[in-house]
C-alpha cells in the first residue's frame, strides 16, 4: 500500500495569491472555477495549502510539469486552488493537502501517485489520462490482445447511440483505470458470449471474462471494479 504524506485541515488563516497566472498555472477561485472548467476538456488542479509542508515540497515538481505539458503542446490547463477558497474545497470533497484532481470533460479523476509527485510522474499520468472516455475495439484480435497486457472492461454494444450506451461512456469518463473499450464487431461478441449491451471485465491476461449484472450506474460500476481488480 502506498505510504501517502499529507497534510489535513487545519485552522489556520492563509495568505491569498495574486494574478491569474503564475509560470503556466492557472490561480482558481469562486469566481473563475466553474467557468475554467467548462471551458477546457482537462484541467489538472492542485489543490494545496500554504501552511502544508507537502505542498511548499511538490509545488516546484507540479510547476516543471506545467512547463512540460505546454512545451509537449498537451491539451491540458494546470490551475491551483488555495485552502482558503473553502466552497471550492468542500464541493471538491477535499480533506488532505495536497490533492491533485483531473477534471477531464468537467469530471474529477483524482491522482493516485502516493509519494511520486514528480514532473515526471505528472506528465506519464496525464499521457494517460488525457483520452476519450472508451476506446474503440474493432476487431477479436485487437480485445485480446488489449486484455494480454491490461485489466479491460469492454461494452458490447451494437446500437452505439442508445441510452444505455451514453450512459456507459459517460460512467467510464469516471475512471482512470481501468481501460474501458467498446465494440460492436460480431465476431468479439461470439468470442466472449456477449449479447448487445452486455459489459464484460477482464483481468490481465485472463481472457474468461467476468459479466456486470446490476443496473448501469455510477455506484454499481465502482463496486465492479473495486470486486474485480482490487479485491
Amino acid at each position: 500500500m502506498w505510504k501517502l504524506y499529507v497534510c489535513l485541515f487545519a485552522t489556520i488563516v492563509n495568505s491569498g495569491l495574486c494574478g491569474e497566472l503564475e509560470d503556466e498555472i492557472l490561480v482558481l477561485n469562486e469566481n473563475n472555477f466553474d467557468q475554467t472548467i467548462s471551458g477546457n476538456e482537462y484541467v489538472f488542479v492542485k489543490f494545496y495549502a500554504s501552511w502544508c509542508v507537502h505542498s511548499r515540497n511538490m509545488a516546484s515538481e507540479y510547476a516543471k510539469a506545467a512547463k512540460e505539458a505546454s512545451k509537449l503542446q498537451m491539451p491540458i490547463k494546470f490551475a491551483e486552488v488555495e485552502s482558503k477558497n473553502k466552497d471550492l474545497i468542500k464541493r471538491n470533497n477535499v480533506t488532505r493537502y495536497p490533492t491533485l484532481l483531473l477534471f477531464r470533460r468537467n469530471t474529477p479523476i483524482t491522482y493516485y501517485g502516493g509519494d511520486n509527485r514528480t514532473c515526471e510522474a505528472f506528465i506519464s499520468w496525464l499521457k494517460d489520462q488525457a483520452r476519450p472516455a472508451v476506446k474503440q475495439l474493432n476487431t477479436t484480435e485487437e480485445a485480446e490482445a488489449l486484455i494480454e497486457n491490461e485489466d479491460v472492461i469492454i461494452g458490447f454494444f451494437k446500437n452505439q447511440s442508445s441510452t444505455t450506451f451514453k450512459k456507459f461512456v459517460q460512467i467510464a469518463d469516471h475512471f482512470a483505470t481501468p481501460t474501458f473499450t467498446i465494440t460492436d464487431n460480431e465476431e468479439t461478441f461470439t468470442r466472449f458470449n456477449a449479447m448487445s449491451s452486455s459489459i464484460v471485465g477482464f483481468l490481465e491476461g485472463n481472457l474468461e471474462g467476468y459479466f456486470f449484472k446490476e443496473e448501469l450506474n455510477l455506484d454499481n460500476m465502482e463496486e465492479f471494479v473495486n470486486s474485480l481488480i482490487y479485491e
